[in-house]
């Protein structure tokens, strides 16, 4: 986890706030600004973050459970590894009437979107050895800054390791069915809790709304990558190809090359 993950988000937009009354200090009272800051920018920022998440889910009104079926789905999203974009995106597809065929598909593409034990354990980046590690976890930590690193370092690098040999060595079949288990429990919730408000607005009314806050495609680390490749080349055409897209992200029409997540091998690429 970096300072840009999406846990941090709340205390990085504050931050960079501050930063901006600090900035503005010479046409407004710097003191007054971080006041405003500490008795407005919690209470604010929920309150838009709540509402934000009720357009996602399709959510018309604010109800008791909530911010609880919200918590759950971001836990299961993180335990199953399940694309953020694409999940949301396939929620639209369930429906308040019971529809099997559309439920089983938004699963299905939710399953669809779930990182294999394989993609998992190639996705972490331990940047020594395991025999080195093994040799620095011997080391008096207070030596540990002549290696350029600290205990805080060298515990994360224990469990990166620790998490890559468990992927390395899980069953992809039993991930795939703990993943269906752990959706379908979360999905039969918000299911429920649609159905709570189903006199609002139709499925189709919730359906067309959710498309218009959830992307269809975004910006990924390796669709950049590979335009600036071609370009590099002087070929030109898979940049425009990718502007097109973006310029109408939640179009229906968005080719299936464009939504899929990274390929297998591709180095993650972290924010601070």
């Amino acid at each position: 986890g970096g300072r840009y993950t999406y846990e941090a988000q709340p205390k990085i937009c504050l931050w960079n706030c501050t930063k901006l009354a600090e900035a503005l200090a010479p046409v407004l009272d710097s003191e007054k600004s971080v006041e405003v800051l500490r008795n407005s920018y919690g209470k604010t920022f929920m309150k838009e973050y709540k509402r934000l998440m009720r357009m996602k889910l399709g959510l018309a009104e604010e109800r008791e459970g909530d911010g609880d079926l919200v918590e759950r789905l971001l836990d299961v999203m993180e335990n199953t590894a399940a694309d953020f974009t694409n999940t949301f995106r396939a929620l639209s597809l369930v429906e308040v009437d019971g529809n099997e065929a559309e439920y089983e598909a938004a699963l299905e593409r939710i399953i669809d979107s779930c990182l294999t034990p394989e993609e998992l354990a190639d996705r972490i980046r331990v940047p020594v050895r395991p025999e080195i590690l093994a040799q620095l976890k011997m080391v008096n930590p207070q030596t540990l800054p002549l290696y350029g690193i600290d205990e805080a370092t060298l515990r994360r690098w224990e469990s990166d390791l620790d998490r890559k040999r468990r992927y390395e060595t899980m069953d992809g079949g039993a991930k795939q069915k703990s993943d269906r288990e752990a959706w379908s429990a979360w999905l039969k919730s918000y299911a429920e809790r649609l159905t709570a408000e189903s006199r609002r607005r139709t499925d189709e009314e919730r359906k067309q709304l959710m498309n218009q806050a959830n992307p269809k495609v975004v910006l990924r680390n390796h669709l950049a990558q590979k335009v600036i490749e071609a370009a590099e080349e002087g070929n030109f055409e898979p940049v425009r190809q990718l502007l097109d897209v973006l310029t109408d992200p939640f179009s229906e029409e968005v080719p299936a090359e464009f939504t899929k997540r990274s390929p297998p091998g591709v180095k993650t690429i972290a924010v601070s």
